[in-house]
């Protein structure tokens, strides 16, 4: 599994499959990118899927106190690529 190096030498563990326009996805509450396991293939036909375990959870380190979204800005302020569609699952 690749890993974006954060600040303070905090990792942060994602999959990327697929080619096209960027389209991260993001699991809410608990979890990993596991959460998105049905989307990521039909997804990646036509982008590029970006899906990362959140700070703190699945295979990413958790952030030093306070917790705050600078982690989450670091993966997107830093890509050369353009500004990705961020989506979020609903639901349970």
């Amino acid at each position: 599994m690749p890993i974006f190096e954060l600040p303070d030498a905090q990792t942060l563990h994602y999959r990327e499959v697929g080619s096209g326009p960027p389209l991260v996805l993001l699991h809410g509450g608990y979890g990993s990118w596991m959460h998105w396991i049905r989307n990521v293939g039909p997804l990646a036909r036509q982008f590029t899927v970006i899906a990362p375990d959140m700070p703190g959870l699945g295979d990413s380190a958790t952030p030093p106190e306070p917790w705050t979204p600078t982690a989450a800005g670091c993966v997107t302020s830093s890509s050369s690529r353009p500004s990705p569609t961020i989506s979020s699952p609903r639901g349970p």
